[in-house]
């Protein structure tokens, strides 16, 4: 599965993980870790994760000189913190910089952590829409790692991360609000679930196919009914979860287009735009559920009721608005640190709190809502 992030990488995803292995060695380092890759996305001011982490007001010299002071903690022989490797073998090398044996033996390998943050980064680009990884992703590839290095680091510099995560997403919606090809909701999900349906089903195969020239044929593997069903249970929650914040942001960014093109708009008019926007993308998750489970997972017994469906467009509505109140306060914690309003922002980041851990029992509930109405659907030989 690690190989098949650089088959989807895209050109700037893998300059920046070149640029880590450039770090890993210039600090005579063992391990590429999740600090070396962070380096590498703040030397590039141009993509979306550097220019994230600029509205941080903490500059790149910083983060380098802490990096720097982590990495040098470790003696010559440590193993990377909170990155512990079995093996100092570097089975884990970058596939993607061509060199010969002999090179390849002395390429420093990832830490188990900067592989976490590089297969998040390939969920992420999923989970969007994306065909492409690109550095954005694997800035929140990283910000979920929180028992890294680069966790230690945003830990020692104050960053809020909830507000870091934010800010990429953000910024990737205003350029997706721009382009005409940003898949839909149903598009991306479709397209990713099918790619992950695909990839598990290969190395069911490769395993099949080990097991019968090892003579081990007592072995039991999933069938292609069963993968899909693991698949849906196991996945479809994140798609929906994060295309929700991300379509909510576009439309945010497609408001505000068009305020700067015709003026302010009436409160009663974005209120409207943004309740309609509720109402379709309950139907939109309806749509791209039907369409799974009539297309790309025939292999399931049975259609979700209307019950089902509304225990999800449920979820999916209350994600939505807490979204907006996230979008809403975001604006008014902004225009209070324009006025240096303390106390008022102190309020302000109380609130953000309380939203951020009301969108995370969200995320449990609605994975919880698709296992309990999925695990119902046996697979169908």
């Amino acid at each position: 599965m690690f190989e098949a992030v650089f088959d989807r990488a895209g050109d700037e995803f893998v300059a920046i993980a070149e640029a880590g292995l450039d770090e890993c060695l210039r600090l005579k380092n063992r391990y590429i870790c999740t600090e070396h890759l962070l380096l590498a996305l703040l030397s590039d001011p141009h993509n979306i994760g550097s220019q994230a982490f600029a509205t941080m007001t903490i500059k790149v010299a910083s983060v380098k000189e802490e990096v720097e002071r982590i990495l040098n903690e470790r003696s010559e022989y440590e193993a990377p913190y909170g990155e512990l490797q079995q093996t100092d073998e570097p089975t884990l090398g970058l596939s993607f910089r061509k060199t010969d044996d002999e090179a390849l033996l002395s390429t420093p390998a990832f830490s188990r952590p900067a592989v976490a943050a590089l297969l998040r980064a390939g969920d992420y680009s999923r989970y969007l829409g994306y065909e492409e990884i690109e550095p954005e992703h694997l800035m929140l590839g990283i910000i979920d790692q929180t028992d890294s290095g680069a966790a230690r680091v945003f830990e020692e510099l104050s960053v809020n991360l909830t507000f870091l995560k934010r800010q990429v997403m953000q910024l990737m919606a205003r350029q997706a609000a721009l382009s005409p090809d940003v898949p839909n909701l149903r598009e991306a999900a479709v397209m990713g679930l099918k790619e992950l349906i695909e990839a598990n089903e290969q190395s069911a195969n490769c395993l099949a196919e080990l097991a019968d020239r090892c003579h081990q044929r007592s072995i039991r593997l999933p069938s292609k009914a069963e993968i899909v069903h693991m698949v849906m249970m196991g996945f479809l929650g994140e798609f929906l979860f994060s295309q929700v914040a991300f379509q909510r942001y576009i439309l945010e960014e497609t408001i505000t287009a068009l305020a700067r093109r015709c003026g302010p708009l009436d409160k009663e008019l974005t209120a409207s735009i943004v309740s309609t926007g509720a109402t379709n993308m309950r139907a939109q998750v309806r749509s791209t559920i039907e369409h799974l489970l009539s297309h790309e997972c025939r292999l399931l017994t049975q259609m979700l009721n209307d019950a089902e469906h509304d225990l999800i467009g449920s979820v999916i509505e209350d994600l939505w608005w807490t979204q907006s109140e996230e979008i809403a306060l975001h604006e008014l914690f902004a225009e209070a640190m324009d006025d240096h309003r303390r106390k008022h922002l102190l309020n302000l980041q109380k609130r953000r709190i309380e939203i951020s851990q009301r969108l995370n029992k969200l995320k449990t509930r609605l994975d919880d809502t698709i296992r309990q109405c999925f695990v119902k659907r046996s697979a169908s030989a």
